[in-house]
Parts: structure tokens; sequence; C-alpha cells
């Protein structure tokens, strides 16, 4: 048996042919089956003992699944041993022994001239791919035999095109399983999305407005050509959904700074980015932990950033990289209201008079500030820990306009 199969011991000329070889098409190989390959074959297997063509046929997967040489034994009532015997004897009669042309036999000339066509049409890459579409359920090892004794090439040549088709396989699937959940991400991202309305506005062309935090970092963005600044790990996240998701188009951080009202006078407010969507929508994103959503100092920033995005055109969206204010809001329970509704009748509800009613019947702190954003409250933290009701909140009033609607309101733009 020829164990040989290295690139360097197959050369049939096929990188110069003569004129009179057929020209075959370039193919790139697809994951259909050759059935005139499996057809010569089976003609060459008719040439040898019917006992061990069965048996090479079992262990090529001809016939359905694979088997061991274990599994054949005990099917036809002899011992391991004895089929590897055969299954030797099988291999043996399969081509010459030193691959002289002139002593194959016809059905062997016809499986090589046809093996050898397909295998020029291709290019090294897509070889394995040929050979495992043909053979989806095979031994390996038998079938890298039997086309070294049959075929223009060495076992081992063969063995290392299906191995190295098979570790491309995988790479492809893994690539396709991380689309998949970047798609999965992405579509949680958008459907937190509120478009206020307005007339749609170009985009700017912003630039980062603000340098980034001593905590903060840079990371390379391949979609922007450049290092992007984030203040946290939940920006870093974010900038990784933008970067390689194919529905932004581009997108800055830090890219305005937006004039909001607090208690002690007028301030500026920074979105963290700025998105443009392959539709040419403008999006606006604030990265914040979701217990962080109902802080009344952050519904007055977002309401003064939806203002602006009415007046724009734009769209907001206040993300923590895994979900959306929309996605508390529908978690609410009628009795939350209540019991914040009685709480804060007399004022704002401190912590001291929280915690019993609140927290020692077994509420969280997610379902707070899930009743906080339903039910329109803040969590004013100046002096301490306060639950207040909240003031007209252009922010609040659209989240729970698109968690009445089902999430119409918050449906992803198209892209």
């Amino acid at each position: 048996m020829e164990t040989g199969g290295g690139a360097d011991e197959w050369d049939p000329g096929w990188e110069n042919a003569p004129p009179w070889y057929p020209a075959a098409p370039d193919v790139d190989g697809g994951d259909e089956p050759d059935l005139q390959l499996l057809q010569c074959l089976d003609d060459v297997l008719r040439g040898i003992r019917p006992r061990q063509r069965d048996i090479l046929r079992r262990r090529l997967g001809l016939a359905g699944v694979p088997e061991s040489q274990q599994e054949i034994g005990e099917a036809i009532g002899v011992t391991r041993q004895r089929i590897s015997q055969l299954e030797k004897k099988a291999l043996a009669r399969l081509g010459p022994g030193e691959r002289n042309r002139r002593r194959r036999k016809p059905a062997e000339l016809t499986f090589v001239e046809h093996l050898t066509c397909e295998l020029r049409s291709r290019h090294r890459p897509q070889r394995g791919r040929y050979l495992r579409a043909t053979f989806p359920e095979t031994n390996d090892r038998v079938l890298a035999e039997v086309l070294g004794r049959l075929g223009p090439v060495g076992p081992c040549e063969v063995a290392s095109w299906l191995r190295a088709f098979d570790v491309a396989r995988r790479e492809e699937d893994e690539q396709a399983r991380r689309r998949e959940r970047l798609e999965r991400r992405w579509t949680r991202f958008v459907e937190g999305v509120t478009t206020p309305g307005g007339e749609v506005t170009s985009w700017p062309g912003f630039r980062p407005c603000r340098a980034v935090a001593e905590e903060g970092g840079t990371r390379w963005s391949a979609k922007l050509g450049r290092h992007v600044q984030y203040d946290s790990g939940l920006e870093e996240t974010l900038i990784l959904l933008f970067d390689e998701s194919p529905h932004v188009a581009e997108y800055c951080e830090q890219p305005l700074r937006i004039r909001y009202q607090w208690f002690d006078g007028p301030h500026d407010y920074v979105p963290d980015f700025a998105l443009r969507l392959q539709d040419g929508r403008t999006v606006l994103v604030e990265a914040k932990p979701r217990t962080m959503w109902v802080d009344a100092v952050n519904l007055a920033k977002w309401n003064a950033a939806t203002r602006l995005c009415h007046g724009r055109g734009w769209a907001f969206v206040v993300s923590d990289g895994r979900g959306h204010p929309g996605d508390l809001i529908r978690l609410a329970e009628p009795a939350d209201r209540s019991l914040l509704d009685a709480l804060t009748a007399a004022g704002p509800a401190s912590y001291p008079r929280l915690a019993g009613p609140w927290f020692g019947t077994g509420r969280t702190w997610a379902q707070l500030v899930s009743a906080c954003l339903a039910y329109g409250y803040t969590l004013d933290r100046r002096e301490g820990f306060a639950v207040t009701r909240a003031r007209h909140s252009p922010w609040l009033d659209a989240l729970r306009a698109g968690a009445r609607a089902g999430g119409e309101a918050n449906s992803p733009p198209a892209c």
C-alpha cells in the first residue's frame, strides 16, 4: 500500500497540462454530492468479492452511517480482527501496486479520470469540501485509503484535505453562531429605541466633544479607523456591538452637549454615543445600568435629549447592553403602584419609610425600578434616597406609550 500523499509527491501536471487535457471549469465547491463519482466507485467495488465489497461499503458509509469493524463483525458474526483482515484484502484489490495505468481495470480508469478532473477544477481549500459533500458519512481513514489506491493522490493528502475542511467548517459554524448572537443583541438594543417624531435632519458629522474620564480607556475601531474613547465597561461593550453590527454605518462617542435644567441651575449633558444607521437615521445612545434608569437627574437629562430628538427627527435609546427600560415597564404590577401611591401620599418616601413595606415584603430593586418607570416615579439621591412622584417627563411618556402599544412605538428602525 502506498502511504505517500504530500504535495511534493503528487504532481499530475495540472499546472502545465498538455493541450489535449480538457480544462475543467473553475468550481468554487458547493455542498452537492458528486453522484457520478459515487456511481464510478460502486462500479469499481463490484470488481471485488461480495463480502469484501460489503465491508468497504459499510466502512465508507455508502449504505448509511459508517460502521466500525466491531459493529460489522457483530452484524455478520465474526471477530473484529477478521473484519480488519478482510478490509485489508479488499483495499489490496483496489488499484495496481505501482499505479501503472495500463494495469487498471476499465472501471478504475473511469473513476480515476473523473476524480482527477473534479479535483483539478477546484482549488486546494475546496477539495476537502467536495469530498465531504460526496461522502458526508464516512470513515476518513478508509476513504483516504480507497482514494489513495484508486485516485491521483496519496491517502495522506486526502486525509489532510478532509481535516482542513472540517476545521474550516467549524470556523464557519462558529462565525455563523457569532453573527446570530450579534443580530440578537442588536435586535434587543433597537427594541428600546424611542422615536419622538419631528422632521428628520441629516447626520451632522459628530466629533467627540469631551475627553475620556480617568478611569476610562480607548479601543481601536475598525469601522471608524481610529481609537474610540469609553468611560466604562458598559460603553466598551456597546462599542463592540456598534463596530460589528452591519446596521450601523458610523458612530461617535460623546457626540454633543445638551443643556438641561437641574435644581441648582443649567447643566450640560453629553450622551454616550450617536449612531448613523444604514437607512440614514440618527440615534442618540445613553449607556447606563438599569439601577440608575429612574434617578431624577438622569430623567432630567433624558427629557432634554428626548426634546432635542423630537426637534431634529432623531431617535433616542437608553441601554445597559442587555435590555432597555421598556422591558421593565411591561413587568410592573398594579399592586406596586398602589403601594408607591400610599408611601408617597405625604411626600417623598425615604429609605426608612420604604424599607419595610417594599423590601421587607420580598420586593426587589428591579421591581422598584420597574414600578417607577411604569407609574411615573423617580429616585432622588440628592439627600440620601427618596422615591418621589415625577414631574412631566417626555422620556417616560415615550417609553410608556411604546409599552402600551406592545412595543410598536419602540420597533427597530428599518435597516
